[in-house]
């Protein structure tokens, strides 16, 4: 179940190839990072959103990227960014990377970074998270995963890393995470 294939995209639902939930609202300058991690290597063409049905499109510039962890010095080191994204666009949107990007093993998280509130932006259930962060399953139906956010004012250039104590951890169950999506090559 966990075989993902070429056009896929992460985070996904119920293992398919589809965006699983989409009610998040975004707060102003504040930076979303949600964990998923490469066994192997994992080979990226876009970084991409969606809003929901009714959300009025995208009404605030938005920017995506993907971190790396450097266990060393314990930080997160931007690998690529993509955005803004267009605005007025309702529904799924996503944008192509330069070339491809492979990740090789180790722990990642995908960002995203909003300069105004935005409602019903992508966001998924902690269940279909269960397939990229760690987590621990908690009775017969819940799951734990996390994501981590922080308080930063918005700039179309995402940082250039941050320092692992610069993110707020957010453990939760049965809530949402915002997220962007990642397409496979």
């Amino acid at each position: 179940a966990n075989i993902r294939m070429k056009g896929d995209s992460l985070p996904c639902g119920g293992y398919v190839n589809a965006i699983s939930y989409k009610s998040m609202t975004l707060t102003a300058n504040r930076f979303y990072a949600v964990p998923f991690w490469v066994d192997g290597q994992m080979n990226v063409t876009h970084i991409g959103i969606q809003t929901g049905v009714g959300a009025a499109g995208v009404t605030h510039d938005i920017v995506g990227g993907i971190y790396k962890y450097t266990y060393s010095d314990d930080s997160w080191t931007k690998v690529v960014q993509v955005g803004p994204f267009t605005q007025d666009v309702d529904g799924k949107q996503s944008i192509a990377l330069s070339s491809t990007e492979t990740l090789t093993q180790g722990i990642y998280f995908v960002g995203l970074h909003a300069d105004g509130a935005q409602t019903k932006v992508t966001g998924y259930w902690a269940q279909y998270l269960q397939n990229i962060t760690p987590g621990f399953q908690g009775g017969s139906q819940n799951r734990n995963a996390y994501f981590y956010f922080v308080d930063q004012t918005y700039n179309a250039t995402m940082p250039s890393s941050f320092a692992s104590g610069d993110l707020a951890p957010y453990e939760y169950t049965g809530a949402v995470a915002a997220s962007c999506y990642l397409t496979l090559a």
